[in-house]
């Protein structure tokens, strides 16, 4: 039962970020489309955060000794498989 609780409370927790990362994605992308000159600095804004991410994320796999989690994670982005 605990496993269940485990994943059920992750996905809610990834669906909000989901929901907010979409939001700013349209204010981003509208946001250009009303102003031009804002694409440069608004993709910057994208591309850093996403960076951020990816790293946190494998600094957390090697703190947490697992990394074979990030293998299997860029694995499945560049194939579609674990």
């Amino acid at each position: 039962m605990k496993e269940k609780e485990t994943l059920a409370t992750l996905e809610t927790k990834l669906s909000d970020i989901e929901i907010r990362v979409n939001e700013a994605i349209t204010f981003g992308l509208e946001s250009i489309k009303s102003n031009p000159s804002l694409e440069k600095d608004i993709i910057k804004m994208f591309m850093n955060t996403s960076a951020q991410i990816n790293t946190y994320f494998f600094n957390e796999t090697e703190k947490t000794s697992t990394e074979h989690v990030g293998k299997s994670v860029m694995k499945y982005a560049m194939f579609k498989k674990l």
